[in-house]
C-alpha cells in the first residue's frame, strides 16, 4: 500500500538530519500509526466486501489486491512523554519540514502538542487585551506560527513570556485586526493576572480565566483545531523583521 500524504510528510521529516533523534522518532511514531490504521482498515473492507453478500447480489466483490502485511503492525504508541518532547522541539523549529510535521499532527492527534485550541480577541486600545498584549516578547517566527497564521498576512510575531504560547497580530478574516494565539494548557502559580495565584487552585483551570478575561464576551469561544494548509516560512508573509513590520 502506498504511503498517503501525511506520511509522506511524516517520513520526510524522519530522514531529515536536521532534526535531533527526539523529533524524528515522533514523526516515526505518528508515521506508523497512521500507516497501521491505513493497513488495517484496507483488511477490514477487503474482509466485508469479500466474504459477504449485500442485497440482491449474488457474489461477494472479488479483491484484486491485499496490503502488504508482512511488517505488519509498525511500532508505534512509544511513551507519550517523550513524544510530547519531540513535537515540542519541532513546532518551535523553524524549518519548513516542522511546518508541514505540525499541520499534519494538528489533524492527526492534537493531543500531543504542547497547545490548546486557536483563540482570536480583537485589537481594542484601553483594554485588558492591551494589557496583555504589552507582556508579548517579540520573536521570530517558529513552525507553531506559520501553522498559525493559517495563510493570513501577519504583522507581528510574538511568544507569552510566562507559558511560552506563540502568538501574532493579524487582520484575520474579517479585515480587522485581532491577537491569534494557541490557548494555554497550564500555567505558573504566580504572575501579573491579579494579585496571586492564576485563579483558584493554582494553574490548573487558569487558562479559561484569562481567555474569558480576554474576550469582550460572557466566555472563550476557542476556534477547534484542524488541518491546515502548509505554510512555508521563506514565503512573502514571512518577511517581517522580529516582532513586526516597520
Amino acid at each position: 500500500m502506498p504511503p498517503n500524504d501525511n506520511e509522506k510528510i511524516l517520513r520526510q521529516a524522519a530522514h531529515n538530519e536536521f532534526f535531533d533523534t527526539v523529533a524524528r522518532a515522533a514523526v516515526t511514531d505518528m508515521a506508523n500509526h497512521i500507516r497501521n490504521n491505513r493497513i488495517s482498515r484496507a483488511e477490514q473492507e477487503n474482509k466485508v466486501f469479500g466474504t459477504r453478500r449485500f442485497g440482491a447480489q449474488p457474489h461477494p466483490v472479488v479483491i484484486a489486491a491485499k496490503p502488504d502485511t508482512a511488517r505488519h503492525p509498525l511500532p508505534c504508541g512509544g511513551d507519550r512523554q517523550a513524544l510530547k518532547t519531540g513535537w515540542c522541539e519541532l513546532a518551535r523549529s523553524n524549518h519548513p519540514d516542522a511546518v508541514a510535521v505540525l499541520e499534519v499532527a494538528v489533524g492527526h492527534d492534537p493531543e500531543l502538542l504542547e497547545f490548546g485550541a486557536v483563540t482570536e480577541v480583537p485589537v481594542q486600545p484601553g483594554t485588558i487585551t492591551e494589557r496583555w498584549a504589552r507582556r508579548l516578547a517579540p520573536c521570530d517566527p517558529s513552525a507553531a506560527h506559520a501553522v498559525l497564521a493559517h495563510g493570513d498576512a501577519v504583522d507581528a510575531f510574538f511568544t507569552g513570556p510566562l507559558t511560552g504560547m506563540p502568538a501574532l497580530r493579524t487582520a484575520g478574516d474579517g479585515g480587522s485586526p485581532v491577537w491569534r494565539f494557541y490557548a494555554p494548557l497550564s500555567l505558573p502559580p504566580y504572575g501579573p493576572w491579579g494579585c496571586g495565584p492564576y485563579g483558584p487552585g493554582g494553574c490548573a483551570g487558569g487558562g479559561g480565566m484569562i481567555l474569558t478575561l480576554l474576550h469582550p464576551v460572557d466566555s472563550a469561544t476557542p476556534r477547534p483545531n484542524r488541518a491546515m494548509r502548509a505554510v512555508l516560512l521563506h514565503r512573502a508573509p514571512w518577511r517581517c523583521p522580529r516582532g513586526g513590520l516597520p
